[in-house]
């Protein structure tokens, strides 16, 4: 008591505890709330949920680190656990409920971290012809554009332009048939616009001639005119791409990497396909597609060359 490290004996549990937390964090967007509430739900109130937040040990955590691992969630799925997990115990260290973090020195698996091989225009052209009639032109729209899955199935026709369109709002969870609940972008740079080509201009006008729009106006919807699920994008997808031989949890997503492909392979700048992607600067871009930019090093080579080559030097081999 005199250190001031003495806590008071309690019975408050991780899931009461984490229920609370959750309750009193107000930066969390919609779809952020909701995944930190399912992973909390998932991965930790089983392993420890019912013990009160002192007797939960280092060990404790550790054993659902490696239960998670066994059940075969990527690492960055358990990382993110893990996150929430260590959230809620912080939080109860500031509230003097504890008198430590059982978190620290916990060791989360090594994440694989490979690099994107993008599909080719033979693949892409294929999910196109073989996705459902009602997703044919989606598929096309977004390898032509690069948007986020959660970006194109939101566009309404009031935020459709000529050669443009806007960006500012998404599908939130609780959108249902006949409810429409917006939500913010995933971050700030996502708002923006994006121009279309005159090939996906005339691809997005003829989804919105068909006229089976959504509720709101959404210009892409189920064969109901339903909004779309991610559910029902993934089942898709999954049809779509059946013996392809693409990556493991491949989807929708891919395309915006086709995208991004294509426009490094034109030779548009790191800080073009930032803008274009909705990417927050440069280095998020190039954290994931650095490897595709084209080598340097045979200009690098002539720019040497250029001042120290001599024309009766010794021959010498080029770099590869």
């Amino acid at each position: 008591m005199r250190a001031g490290t003495y806590v008071a004996e309690s019975a408050v549990t991780f899931e009461q505890h984490a229920r609370t937390w959750l309750g009193r964090q107000l930066q969390h967007e919609p779809g952020t709330a909701e995944t930190a509430e399912r992973r909390l739900r998932l991965d930790a109130y089983d392993a420890f949920g019912h013990k009160p937040l002192q007797r939960i040990t280092k060990g404790d955590v550790q054993d659902m680190v490696a239960a998670l691992a066994r059940r075969g969630l990527a690492p960055a799925t358990i990382a993110l656990s893990f996150v929430y997990v260590r959230a809620v115990f912080n939080a109860a260290l500031d509230e003097r409920l504890i008198v430590v973090s059982p978190c620290k020195g916990v060791r989360l698996p090594k994440a694989d971290h490979k690099l994107i091989a993008p599909m080719t225009v033979e693949q892409v052209m294929t999910v196109g012809e073989r996705a459902p009639a009602h997703l044919r032109r989606a598929a096309v729209f977004a390898a032509g554009t690069g948007m986020r899955p959660g970006e194109w199935r939101s566009i309404t026709l009031d935020r459709v332009k000529p050669g443009k369109v806007h960006l500012d709002r998404q599908l939130a969870p609780g959108t249902s048939a006949s409810k429409v609940v917006w939500g913010p972008l995933k971050t700030k740079a996502s708002y923006r616009w994006v121009s279309l080509s005159p090939s996906i201009e005339k691809v997005l006008l003829e989804q919105i001639e068909m006229g089976t729009r959504g509720p709101e106006g959404l210009v892409f919807s189920g064969l109901r005119g339903a909004p779309l699920r991610r559910q029902q994008l993934q089942y898709a997808w999954d049809k779509a791409t059946a013996g392809m031989d693409l990556p493991d949890r491949s989807g929708w997503h891919d395309l915006r990497h086709f995208h991004a492909s294509l426009l490094i392979a034109q030779g548009a700048s790191p800080r073009a396909v930032a803008d274009r992607l909705g990417h927050k600067d440069p280095s998020e871009t190039l954290a994931t597609y650095s490897h595709l930019w084209p080598s340097d090093e045979g200009r690098i080579w002539a720019a040497v060359e250029g001042v120290f080559g001599l024309s009766d030097g010794p021959e010498t081999d080029q770099p590869r």
